[in-house]
């Protein structure tokens, strides 16, 4: 004997509405992060630029013709009026540079800028590079000299200056060799960089239900 042909079971309406609101409140949610997140990073570049343009006016207002890209805060150091070619010994005329660089630096970055602003600067990096001419391997281990050699006589040759061990406990020496180097021989390319690491966002604390 046939058996009546049965509906399926559908959703109630009360559970059909339950769900509807429970995917409106994570789209909610979902909107609350979104908006939290973009607040919290146009907040964190505002005050990376904030830092940059400290730094800068504070070279400008001490006479330092450092060449500092507007964007990041980095400065060079160019390494043909600070180094010989092909090698890591500082050139008098480098040790010049860092003589006027280094107490200016460090008075503004641990004298002046707030302590919200000292808490975004993780660390100062200082950046070795080579141009193109020899072995990539050879290259590395040179600009890695290079950078060692800017802390060797911050640490142990110049002259003591307010904030010195606070810039030293900051600073890291990191080599890049040839890798941003133009395809043929440039000077330009034998330079250290002065470098901000600014601190990185932890989104694990940023989510609504944690605040």
């Amino acid at each position: 004997m046939l058996q009546p042909y049965e509906e399926p079971v559908m959703e109630t309406e009360d559970e059909a509405t339950t769900w509807i609101a429970l995917s409106d409140l994570m789209t909610g949610l979902m909107a609350i992060f979104l908006t939290l997140s973009i607040a919290i990073l146009v907040n964190q570049h505002a005050q990376r630029d904030e830092i940059v343009q400290d730094v800068q006016m504070a070279l400008k207002n001490s006479g330092l013709e450092i060449e500092t890209d507007p964007r990041t805060g980095d400065m060079n150091i160019a390494a043909d009026f600070a180094f010989e070619s092909g090698k890591a010994v500082l050139k008098p005329e480098g040790k010049a540079i860092l003589d006027q660089l280094m107490p200016v630096f460090a008075k503004t970055v641990f004298a002046e800028l707030s302590g919200e602003q000292q808490e975004q600067i993780t660390r100062l990096i200082v950046e070795g590079h080579t141009d193109s001419v020899g072995g990539y391997a050879s290259n590395m281990k040179l600009s890695t000299e290079r950078a060692n050699a800017v802390l060797t006589y911050i640490d142990t040759e110049m002259p003591d200056f307010p904030h010195k061990a606070e810039l030293l406990a900051k600073m890291t020496a990191v080599g890049r060799g040839e890798n941003d180097a133009s395809p043929s021989e440039n000077p330009a390319d034998r330079r250290v960089l002065l470098r901000f690491d600014f601190k990185q966002i932890d989104w694990t604390k940023q989510s609504p239900s944690r605040q």
